[in-house]
């Protein structure tokens, strides 16, 4: 009676853990599934198309374009409410938690709340994608032209101060005399209010009065780095998914063996 109330209590953890696993790696892939996708982008000179240096600091009055991988397109077109805005956020913002509350264009609006916008001479709007050919895509036009020294003017940052994001108004945290961000473009569903696409690209910046810019400051594209991605929730459940079954593998191994009668 007592081997066979171990042999269930073996099977019964095991099952448990077997179903943890399970549970967790399905958890996992149902939470991984509502994030926006997201991709890396480039910026190249906006006269020559070339591909921008990395590892140089350049005058804040460089003009540049945003590129996105061949073929990027919002999940959402215009006409099912989906928009798309330009950004520039501290590189510790979590790109998959982009909001973006406001898509009117008054009061400075149509940016991530996180940051700013990317500045050109159309200013710093939402836009709507393409309906088709293809749906949800996006306009070079408005992806076109910036200039970092825009921030400065017309958008009305300055250079040291209290760092963004909004209300404050500084590229550059001070006492410090660099920052890291990331600059690029995110989609947004505006019928739920959620980011559904996004890509981007790290960006540095230093104070330099001699910037030829006139704007006091420089900056520069580092080599080797990546977006700022959400953490992959299956770093976690994998170990503990992983876990649970192997414990349950093991507790019904060791009964196993002591249940089985002894060799003559």
């Amino acid at each position: 009676m007592r081997r066979s109330l171990e042999r269930l209590g073996g099977v019964v953890f095991g099952a448990v853990g077997l179903g943890l696993g399970v549970s967790v790696l399905a958890a996992s892939s149902a939470w991984a599934s509502n994030l926006p996708s997201g991709g890396t982008a480039s910026l190249v000179n906006a006269s020559t198309s070339a591909a921008l240096p990395t590892n140089t600091f350049m005058s804040s009055s460089v003009l540049f374009d945003l590129v996105l991988p061949s073929g990027a397109v919002c999940t959402d077109s215009g006409g099912l409410g989906g928009s798309y805005v330009t950004f520039l956020v501290p590189a510790s913002t979590n790109l998959a938690a982009l909001t973006d509350t406001d898509n009117s264009t008054a009061d400075g609006a149509g940016v991530v709340d996180q940051g700013v916008a990317l500045a050109n001479a159309q200013g710093w709007v939402p836009f709507e994608p393409a309906d088709n050919a293809p749906a949800g895509g996006i306009d070079t036009a408005n992806t076109s032209d910036f200039e970092m020294g825009y921030e400065i003017s017309p958008v009305g940052l300055v250079v040291s101060g209290t760092q963004i994001p909004l209300p404050n108004n500084a590229l550059i945290q001070s006492p410090g005399t660099t920052a890291q961000y990331e600059a690029g473009l995110a989609c947004f569903n505006n019928n739920t209010n959620t980011e559904t696409d996004f890509w981007a690209v790290p960006v540095n910046f230093e104070v330099n009065a001699g910037d030829p810019g006139g704007n006091g400051f420089e900056w520069e594209i580092p080599a080797s780095s990546s977006p700022q991605l959400a953490e992959s929730p299956l770093a976690v459940g994998l170990p503990v998914g992983g876990s649970a079954v192997l414990l349950g593998a093991v507790f019904i191994n060791r009964r196993r063996r002591r249940a089985r009668p002894a060799a003559i």
